[in-house]
């Protein structure tokens, strides 16, 4: 074959292959943006009927009418100051833990990875509940100690994962385990401490919107304008970590991993004198290369290790 239709040939299997990944990557993004239109359907339903029904029920268009600026005064008291205040903070608190749990899957390409699984929010329970029941820590207080907490699990999970680089599989089994002992010390401080301080502390680890204002929507609100847009500009690179860390064979020469010569350099030529391989030196059949390179079709491993 001349080298004219040699290099035809390879760009008609290039061309095939960049039009292959067009094609998986616009389905994929067409199912994104099905789901993400879904989702956000359902989201605006939920959060108009979080604004109507309650103690006091009232129609859509009565909601709409007080947030457009009319209503009677109840109904702008109800609307305005107590639902919609705990609707929000319910979509921001529901989106930042949605991104951050989006981060970590990419990150540790690894679906189970969140921070509730990797002892993440175990770190920042244990440090907050023991402020609190023990040092009666509260208010921004306590919120700061949570997060010096997961910041500390999150760099003790790191460095007993750190192993000639930090695996996925690795840092998720290490953050699980670590998790799980914190936790034992949530529920050990709780056990320590009186029946309504415990109470207190489990409410705070559960989470809820009940009694939540403007004030606690404001500072969120400050947060995600700007963490997300950092996120979003920070997310270019986690696209080519999805591809994992598996080495590829090097084109080139006939190659082993180091130490393990092919059985074809082993092997002599008729009528030459046996001789032992120099594991040190490399062969024109089978050159010394670094792990990431491995015996060509045909020259299959020798079994044993130089």
């Amino acid at each position: 074959m001349t080298g004219s239709a040699l290099a035809g040939a390879t760009g008609a299997r290039l061309a095939d292959a960049v039009r292959t990944v067009q094609r998986v990557r616009g389905r994929g993004r067409r199912r994104s943006v099905l789901v993400a239109c879904a989702l956000a359907v359902c989201v605006a339903a939920v959060f108009a009927l979080s604004l109507s029904v309650g103690d006091m029920v009232m129609p859509l268009s009565t909601v709409v009418e007080t947030l457009s600026g009319g209503g009677d005064g109840g109904s702008r008291f109800v609307v305005l100051e107590l639902r919609l205040p705990r609707a929000l903070l319910a979509i921001l608190v529901g989106a930042g833990f949605g991104l951050s749990g989006a981060v970590f899957q990419s990150l540790l390409r690894n679906p189970l990875a969140s921070p509730d699984v990797i002892g993440i929010s175990a770190g920042a329970s244990a440090v907050a509940v023991t402020a609190a029941l023990l040092f009666q820590v509260s208010g921004l207080a306590l919120s700061a100690s949570a997060l010096a907490g997961s910041i500390g699990a999150g760099a003790a999970i790191y460095l007993l994962a750190r192993r000639q680089g930090v695996a996925g599989q690795r840092l998720v089994l290490i953050g699980v385990g670590l998790g799980t002992g914190l936790t034992s010390v949530v529920w050990y401080v709780m056990a320590r401490s009186g029946a309504a301080d415990a109470q207190q502390a489990f409410l705070w680890l559960t989470g809820s919107l009940n009694g939540r204002s403007w004030k606690q929507v404001w500072p969120l609100l400050a947060a995600l304008a700007v963490l997300v847009p950092l996120t979003v500009l920070a997310a270019r690179a986690l696209g080519p970590l999805q591809l994992g860390t598996t080495r590829q064979p090097v084109s080139g020469p006939a190659s082993s991993p180091a130490g393990w010569p092919c059985s074809a350099a082993r092997r002599p030529w008729r009528g030459s004198p046996r001789r032992r391989p120099d594991p040190s030196a490399s062969s024109p059949s089978c050159p010394r290369r670094s792990p990431a390179a491995w015996c060509p079709a045909g020259a299959p491993h020798s079994g044993t290790r130089r």
